[in-house]
């Protein structure tokens, strides 16, 4: 598109409004790809193949891949244009797109003649950034080059020129930190024996990578661990490891305590430090310097629980409520953008002070990062937030508490912990189910234990196990599977769950609490109340699992429930749901995505409130029905996210349902 010079001055802005939009969400469709590429990676053990860091130098002297034979000129390029972003500091060059579509770049040495090309001039005042080289000037810094180093990686040179923006964009792409150049003193290590340790080392990677992820290490602690084993191997020296007995450059914190280890011993101890929970997590696993011993949570149990809670309790009820009483009570920072932390205070060497920066300035951001640390069992996070200032007992829109949560996914760490803050273990989430119960149902023996011994209270009964004797579900396909529409696979089942398990559930209805925002009206239109409920004991869950499971036969291999749901109660005739699409969730245990949207109707509407499945949302397909659904006491409304649907306006009230998300697997 091409703007001429007779165009209008709207005309020019309308398209380059246009070309902008279109460079927007290019560049938003390029970043989701590379996101999931880097999550399907981090996932799975990788392509491994057994490549020899020595001898594959993309853009090097000596390659045995022939593809970096027939690119080795562009690669050199390209990597001399990557080293010298990496010195000026452009962080916007290495986003995850860029390192994605070229990540054999980052994840092999490359020649140390590249280092030599650098011009005089422009690392003239710049030499303050070559941290390995003791920042001594260019002269020097050739001299280093010629005489130690063979080969080199992007990573270790961002680490030389101290640019941790660049080294954090890294990790977040999960670019391998064991890869590693070669010293000229490596020479004395046979070159098989060298490269097999390379590749155990690339190998073992993944798995620092997959715990980086999984334990949501902060950025700021991962890239201290990345930049202290980068500054050690500057210092190896050749030797055999005091741990595993292997030849190879040998990393020690101080070489008059110890002998050293190898690096794969290394991040084993990192391995060791994160499932140990310790603080701090480079430590020299031979002498075990500069290490803290695990967390010790005994001058916290020393202290009395109540006084550790209220003291908890009123720093957190010190924050502001919200962005914009924080904004009125410092009004000169409320018209300016927040600002980075400065390149240099980047890097912390312990978990609380990485935490510390993250659980957030207000009560509400702090609220929904405690309950969100909590699902996950960051067990760090949850002690800074604790430490900072934290409710320990307030409730979610499930009623649940961190303590309840903790107990029901079995998280034993922060039970104690939460126990030693004196978290009360007499709060009831919605349905009257305690701490002790959920980790009772869901065969948490020893958190059952702990809770015991602090004196846990009972559930208060809602459901009875004779509601879930069993019903003979009928089952009505309304788009069947073979069909081209993305509702494909909607089905009613009639009689999905018995009359005293509907009773049970209009119970359980009214003793939880109908959420605060819904009891407005939206904009001047009807809108259903809505209440949460979370079915961590199984009851509901298993009944709809089994009515599902009984009506499909073999044609449905498993049918998961999630237990998070919402009750719908339409009260006021009126009631209308424009057309639209559902969003799924994830199973907590598995992270496995729901498939399906359930409505399971506790209240029959002669007329009115049907459920509409739709041919689109939207345009000439809006109002074309496909299959529309009457509400009756005890039917199981099944379809896909992606179905188009609407809720019809209701009429006789109320109307009652459960909304949730289940995951079916056909066979």
């Amino acid at each position: 598109m091409m703007i001429g010079p007779n165009q209008s001055r709207r005309e020019r802005d309308d398209e380059t409004a246009v070309r902008r939009n279109y460079w927007g969400c290019a560049r938003e469709r390029n970043r989701r790809l590379a996101r999931t590429a880097i999550k399907r990676r981090i996932e799975s053990d990788g392509d491994i193949s057994r490549r020899s860091t020595d001898t594959l130098v993309v853009a090097g002297k000596e390659t045995n891949a022939d593809e970096s034979c027939n690119a080795s000129q562009l690669s050199s390029e390209w990597i001399d244009k990557a080293i010298w972003h990496i010195i000026k500091g452009k962080r916007s060059f290495f986003s995850l797109t860029c390192i994605q579509e070229n990540l054999v770049y980052f994840e092999t040495p490359h020649s140390s003649e590249l280092l030599f090309s650098l011009d005089k001039g422009e690392l003239k005042g710049k030499a303050q950034m070559i941290n390995w080289f003791e920042r001594q000037g260019y002269e020097n810094f050739k001299q280093e080059i010629r005489n130690n180093l063979d080969t080199f990686t992007l990573y270790e040179f961002a680490v030389w020129c101290r640019r941790w923006h660049i080294v954090g964009s890294l990790i977040i792409a999960a670019v391998n930190p064991c890869v590693r150049g070669r010293r000229r003193s490596d020479s004395t290590i046979a070159t098989h024996e060298y490269n097999d340790n390379s590749f155990r080392l690339f190998a073992f990677g993944q798995t620092i990578l997959r715990l980086f992820f999984d334990m949501s290490v902060p950025l700021s602690l991962s890239s201290h661990v990345v930049q202290r084993v980068a500054e050690l191997r500057r210092t190896a020296l050749v030797g055999t490891c005091s741990i595993c007995f292997t030849k190879d450059p040998l990393l020690c914190c101080d070489m008059a305590k110890c002998g050293g280890a190898c690096e794969l011993c290394w991040w084993k101890n990192v391995v060791e430090c994160l499932e140990r929970l310790e603080d701090y997590l480079v430590t020299c696993p031979v002498c075990c310097c500069s290490s803290n011993a695990a967390i010790d949570n005994s001058s916290v149990g020393a202290r009395d629980p109540v006084t550790l809670r209220e003291e908890s309790l009123q720093k957190y009820e010190a924050l502001p409520y919200d962005i914009k009483e924080l904004r009125k009570r410092d009004p000169k920072s409320s018209g300016k953008k927040p600002q980075g932390p400065k390149e240099e205070d980047i890097l912390v060497s312990s978990w609380t002070a990485a935490v510390a920066p993250l659980v957030g300035p207000t009560m509400e951001l702090r609220r929904d990062r405690f309950f969100l640390r909590v699902t996950k069992g960051h067990f760090h996070h949850i002690k800074g937030f604790l430490s900072l200032g934290i409710d320990v007992d307030m409730q979610n829109e499930y009623g649940q508490t961190a303590l309840y949560i903790a107990a029901w996914l079995g998280y034993t760490q922060i039970v104690q912990t939460l126990l030693d803050y004196g978290a009360d273990t007499s709060r009831l989430a919605h349905g009257g189910l305690s701490a002790l119960a959920a980790a009772q149902a869901n065969e948490r023996d020893v958190i059952m234990q702990m809770l015991i011994d602090a004196c846990a209270i009972q559930s208060v009964e809602m459901f009875d196990r004779a509601d879930l004797t069993a019903c003979t579900p009928q089952l009505e396909t309304l788009i069947d599977l073979s069909v081209d529409h993305p509702g494909a696979g909607s089905f009613v089942i009639d009689n999905a769950v018995t009359d005293k398990m509907i009773d049970a559930l209009k119970r359980l209805w009214r003793s939880i609490p109908m959420e605060m925002t819904c009891i407005k009206q939206k904009k001047g239109k009807l809108c259903s109340d809505r209440s949460y409920y979370c079915d961590a004991e199984g009851f509901l869950r298993r009944a709809i699992s089994q009515s599902i499971s009984d009506a499909f036969g073999a044609q449905v291999k498993s049918a998961v429930v999630l237990e998070h749901m919402r009750f719908l109660s339409y009260a006021v005739p009126g009631a209308t749901l424009l057309p639209h699409t559902d969003l799924h969730r994830v199973e907590l245990t598995t992270g496995i995505h729901s498939t399906h949207t359930f409505i399971l109707y506790l209240t029959s509407c002669c007329s009115g409130g049907e459920t509409s499945l739709l041919e689109h949302t939207s345009g000439p397909g809006r109002h074309e029905v496909r299959a529309k659904v009457t509400p009756i006491r005890g039917r199981l409304l099944l379809f896909p996210h992606l179905t188009p649907h609407e809720g019809n306006e209701v009429v006789d009230v109320p109307k009652l349902l459960i909304r949730g998300e289940v995951i079916i697997s056909y066979t």
